[in-house]
């Protein structure tokens, strides 16, 4: 490992930045919250929250935190509330089904005073719906008809089921993944899209252990940077290697950032120290 040098003295344009110096606009932060003992107890496989993650990220927002709980009134009412309070966007996985333990519309209603009132759009897309398979709407399936209101509603154009966009900022979707993946469209289209986050992977042959101190001290100095360190799962590395490569190395270290110059900047602070090589 080469003699290690502050972050300031890596290059000139860190040293005029300034440390602390925040630029750009913030991302919005966004959590997610997973309702369904299914979730719990693991018989579904839960794929909805990658998909989130992913498609946040394009969005420039970013996902801060995750939470999954059981369908349990009282647990959604105090979970909402309380993301709602620490975050700018909400978005919800689950429970509005027509089964007895789908009570996500009635806990959000209950958690942020509105009503239940049935949608007439909707209800004539279920009923449309049914009819093409020969069903008809009972009791049960009209349960999916009374949305929390007043709230914005958010149609998608291939389905019936709507997004319900309480104030904006928490949006209610369907737990079944192809539904949600339609739902998560329309939420975001109703969003401004926000700074994307830059990323850059660098490999090096040098072991976590020797690189762990450097990496705390660039995230610590570089103001909005993040930075991951991943050591190689795989096959032993061939003996011969001496020059790191995404396909031959020990460590991997991903770097991301909403600004372009610290990406930049924490790239060369961290190339000045160990021989590494870059892919994005």
């Amino acid at each position: 490992m080469a003699t290690t040098k502050g972050p300031s003295s890596s290059s000139s344009s860190s040293s005029s930045s300034g440390q602390g110096q925040t630029k750009g606009k913030k991302p919005q932060r966004a959590a997610m919250l997973t309702i369904g003992d299914e979730i719990l107890n693991g018989s579904v496989v839960d794929s909805n929250t990658s998909h989130l993650a992913s498609r946040l990220a394009a969005k420039g927002i970013l996902l801060k935190r995750v939470e999954v709980i059981g369908d349990e009134v009282e647990d959604i009412v105090n979970t909402s509330r309380r993301l709602m309070s620490q975050f700018d966007l909400v978005f919800t996985s689950g429970g509005i089904g027509p089964t007895h333990d789908d009570k996500t519309y009635e806990a959000l209603a209950l958690s942020f005073g509105l009503k239940l009132v049935e949608d007439p759009v909707a209800r004539s897309g279920l009923e449309a719906s049914l009819a093409a398979k020969g069903l008809s709407l009972n009791d049960s399936r009209r349960r999916m008809l009374l949305l929390p209101h007043p709230a914005p509603i958010l149609r998608h154009p291939e389905m019936w089921c709507p997004v319900v966009a309480i104030e904006n900022r928490c949006f209610v979707m369907a737990g079944v993944p192809s539904v949600f993946h339609k739902m998560v469209d329309v939420a975001l289209a109703s969003l401004p899209d926000g700074p994307v986050v830059q990323k850059v992977n660098l490999y090096t042959m040098e072991r976590e252990g020797e690189i762990a101190s450097v990496l705390q001290e660039a995230e610590r100095f570089f103001e909005g940077l993040s930075i991951g360190s991943y050591p190689r799962d795989g096959p032993p590395l061939d003996p011969l290697a001496t020059s790191p490569s995404p396909s031959s190395y020990n460590v991997r270290v991903s770097l991301s950032s909403y600004d372009p110059e610290t990406l930049l900047q924490a790239e060369e602070f961290l190339c000045s120290h160990f021989a590494m090589t870059k892919s994005s």
